[in-house]
């Protein structure tokens, strides 16, 4: 087991800012960030062209994440970036479940479907 891997098991969710990888099944846009970072019961980014924050609540493999708060750019570039953010932001809301393997986290909804899923990007 190596290092990181070792680090992800012992901290799971926290101490770690992820880099999202697909949403609702769809890639992230090419030419967009999206990340969080879960910390102190707050989990906060980049949500493709905001900054975003929101506080969560999470157990063994349970999370509950509350309303994001974002700053107001309006970004025009790529096409989609805006719908991306809006989406990416209310799928966050329907976390129920979480994942994490390797240097995956995988967030999923109520009924256990897949909704978010994340690459390891730094570690705090």
């Amino acid at each position: 087991m190596s290092q990181d891997e070792f680090s992800l098991l012992r901290d799971g969710l926290e101490n770690h800012r992820w880099l999202l990888v697909s949403y609702g099944g769809h890639p992230v846009l090419d030419g967009t960030r999206i990340t969080a970072a879960f910390r102190d019961g707050r989990v906060s980014g980049t949500a493709g062209c905001n900054s975003y924050s929101a506080s969560y609540e999470r157990s063994a493999r349970e999370l509950d994440i509350g309303p994001a708060i974002s700053t107001r750019i309006y970004c025009t570039g790529p096409e989609g970036v805006m719908t991306q953010e809006r989406d990416y932001l209310g799928l966050l809301e329907s976390a129920a479940r979480y994942r994490v393997g390797g240097d995956r986290l995988t967030i999923a909804d109520a009924t256990g479907y897949s909704i978010l899923e994340y690459r390891q990007s730094i570690d705090l």
